[in-house]
């Protein structure tokens, strides 16, 4: 039987499927940083990545995301607020077999309605796809 020649983490998968993950909300939003791992099949060559910007007063367009994928810096620039989809070239695989992906962002938000003091939330961007693809 071959082997599946991508793999997609979405939704609820964030969290099973994933090696380690840290300032990821249950609801997929992210605060002014974020890290999520993931093992890294032999093909793995690139990761696909999916967010959503929301159109908030409190944003400034283009919107910057600094990601680091195994240890290698790219800026994303988020034109305009919505959905920004991109791939990100993967470096020589790690000893581990992780793939790890950070990003931060110096602009957030307070979602109206939060209740800062028993669940302080503070949102950047959701995090819609995470992908390796060959």
């Amino acid at each position: 039987m071959p082997k599946p020649r991508t793999h997609e983490l979405r939704d609820e998968a964030f969290f099973r499927e994933s090696y380690s993950f840290d300032g990821l909300q249950p609801n997929r939003w992210v605060g002014r940083s974020m890290a999520i791992a993931l093992e890294r099949p032999e093909w793995a060559r690139r990761a696909a990545l999916s967010i959503f910007v929301p159109g908030v007063p409190q944003f400034h367009f283009p919107f910057t995301v600094r990601t680091t994928i195994d240890g290698q810096r790219r800026d994303l620039v988020v034109p305009r607020p919505g959905f920004f989809s991109t791939t990100l070239p993967l470096g020589p695989a790690r000893p581990d077999g992780i793939v790890e992906l950070r990003t931060a962002t110096d602009e957030d938000y307070v979602p109206e309605g939060a209740d800062m003091e028993s669940h302080p939330a503070r949102y950047s961007f959701r995090l819609e796809l995470l992908g390796l693809r060959p």
